[in-house]
């Protein structure tokens, strides 16, 4: 009867011998498993990140233009404040509700934004032939500038949703 114990005795390590080998795998398998879903995971983050930071640096721009026309509106002439109003309030739409996530809005934020650029770039020019170096000169100037910057943005973002990546 002794034998019997023996041979009970020996087969009880090796099946735990076996046990935990198989226990081994199966981590290790899912250790190799969460690395990869990390890996993943960072690389998914990466392109999310700089596709928020780019979106957020073109609406915050539009928002300081915006702002910055709003500011300026009581010192302009009636029909031109009431051109500014009304673009102040498109561009503050656009920068709001624009996904920046879709082709059409980037296509819209870029156009806006060039649109603003080319506004204000020919209405300094304007405001310094009229009385050369004035405030309203240098105010149409930061917002010429402000909206070069959102081109530029804006731009990259449209190439990045064309492009795919």
């Amino acid at each position: 009867m002794a034998e019997p114990t023996n041979n009970a005795e020996d087969r009880l390590p090796k099946e735990l011998e076996q046990l935990e080998e198989d226990v081994i795998r199966k981590i290790e398998q899912k250790v190799d498993e969460s690395r990869q879903i990390e890996e993943k995971a960072k690389e998914e983050l990466a392109e999310a990140d700089e596709s928020n930071v780019r979106a957020l640096t073109e609406q915050s721009l539009l928002m300081l233009a915006a702002a910055i026309m709003i500011i300026i509106l009581p010192f302009l002439h009636y029909f031109l404040g009431v051109f500014l109003t009304l673009f102040a309030v498109a561009v503050s739409f656009v920068a709001g509700l624009a996904p920046s996530k879709e082709k059409y809005g980037a296509a819209f934020t870029m156009i806006i934004a060039t649109g603003g650029m080319l506004f204000f770039e020919y209405s300094a020019i304007f405001e310094y032939h009229a009385s050369q170096l004035s405030l309203l000169f240098w105010i149409f100037q930061l917002l010429a500038l402000i909206f070069l910057l959102a081109t530029f943005f804006g731009v990259g973002t449209y190439r990045k949703k064309i492009l795919g990546k």
